[in-house]
């Protein structure tokens, strides 16, 4: 698991007050000291299992959307006019907030209740945000949505077959 070793690397930083690692709460960075070796094996294992679980349910949410979409298929036939594109486009919506964003809303309550049991929350220490991390989240929020769009694109050119 290359990948999530190297996106949990990013978390951890060496700063004057020792190891840190940064977790976000609340929307927003926070550094928390590491005191030893084996606690950050812990917070690693946390942050990787956390993280996949935030993967598998985005990619399992989308492919639950879509085809409950494409089984419904026949009920919204041909799409003439644009407004016939906002029966589907709300259905999408729907579908993707049961399968994907209410589980991922349950997990992150799930993960801000553990991180008491992770971190000491005494020992938050001052971190400024890397310019890197906002570049990737930036990289990622466009790509994302030209996947989004390339996709339904797809969807519609399909269903126009």
């Amino acid at each position: 698991m290359g990948f999530l070793d190297r996106a949990i690397d990013g978390s951890f930083r060496d700063q004057a007050q020792g190891r840190v690692v940064v977790l976000y709460v609340n929307g927003r960075s926070r550094g928390y000291r590491v005191v030893s070796a084996a606690e950050e094996a812990k917070i690693r294992a946390f942050i990787k299992m956390f993280t996949f679980a935030q993967m598998s349910i985005q990619l399992l949410g989308l492919f639950a959307t879509f085809g409950w979409v494409d089984s419904l298929r026949g009920e919204f036939g041909r799409a003439e006019r644009w407004s016939d594109l906002l029966g589907p486009a709300v259905t999408i919506v729907i579908a993707y907030s049961v399968f994907a964003i209410l589980p991922l809303i349950l997990l992150w309550r799930l993960y801000r209740r553990s991180l008491s049991s992770l971190v000491a929350l005494d020992e938050e220490v001052p971190v400024a945000p890397s310019p890197a991390a906002r570049t990737w989240r930036l990289v990622a929020t466009v790509l994302g949505g030209l996947m989004l769009l390339l996709g339904i694109v797809i969807f519609l050119a399909a269903r126009h077959r």
